[in-house]
């Protein structure tokens, strides 16, 4: 009886092998899997491209404020600035942007003085790299800087304005998302005078 059963016994699969055939799978399993993964990967890398883009639109469009802001503040301390410091000034913007680069940054500061009508005029304005806004060219302020003549019980009102805009071109998904403009406009009054004088021989904050 055991000469009838030896056979029969050589035939039985080790219960090993039949556990890594079950992990393994069939052809069929594997095939199902890679073509899961063929679907899935254009909406993974999708998905992964607007967050990095995205996400660094919104690193971007702060420190543009923190620029805006900042620069702005300091040329408010001034009575009167020469040429020098407001270089200096303008070209400190590259420590608020980095580690971006200062090199797509265009940045404007300027001084309006707005009348009863809440119509602004540049009286001097000036730019990191190229020419500022035109001397004696009429702008329109937001409407709460507009009525600040009325609000402060005078004819005329001065402020400046400092004006940060960034171009960005993702690395990635350029084709996808194009390029980004992205920009903030910031309206301080000066602080130590009624306007700031500009250029001046020296100054002193």
């Amino acid at each position: 009886m055991s000469l009838e059963l030896a056979p029969f016994a050589a035939k039985r699969p080790r219960p090993g092998r039949r556990l890594r055939d079950f992990l393994r799978g069939s052809a069929g399993e594997r095939g199902i899997a890679a073509t899961e993964f063929a679907l899935i990967l254009p909406v993974a890398l999708t998905l992964f491209t607007g967050a990095l883009v995205f996400g660094t639109i919104n690193q971007i469009n702060r420190k543009i404020t923190l620029t805006a802001r900042d620069v702005t503040d300091l040329v408010t301390q001034y009575s009167a600035i020469s040429s020098s410091d407001m270089t200096l000034l303008l070209n400190s913007s590259a420590q608020v942007m980095a580690p971006f680069s200062n090199s797509n940054l265009t940045l404007i500061v300027s001084q309006v003085t707005i009348n009863s009508a809440g119509v602004g005029t540049i009286n001097w304005s000036v730019a990191l790299t190229g020419n500022g806004y035109t001397v004696g060219s009429s702008v329109t302020p937001p409407s709460n800087i507009a009525t600040l003549p009325q609000t402060t019980g005078q004819s005329t009102a001065t402020v400046i304005w400092g004006h940060a805009a960034y171009a960005y071109t993702p690395s990635i998904g350029y084709a996808l998302t194009g390029s980004f403009n992205l920009s903030d406009d910031v309206f301080l009054s000066p602080r130590l005078s009624n306007t700031i004088n500009y250029p001046a021989s020296a100054s002193a904050p």
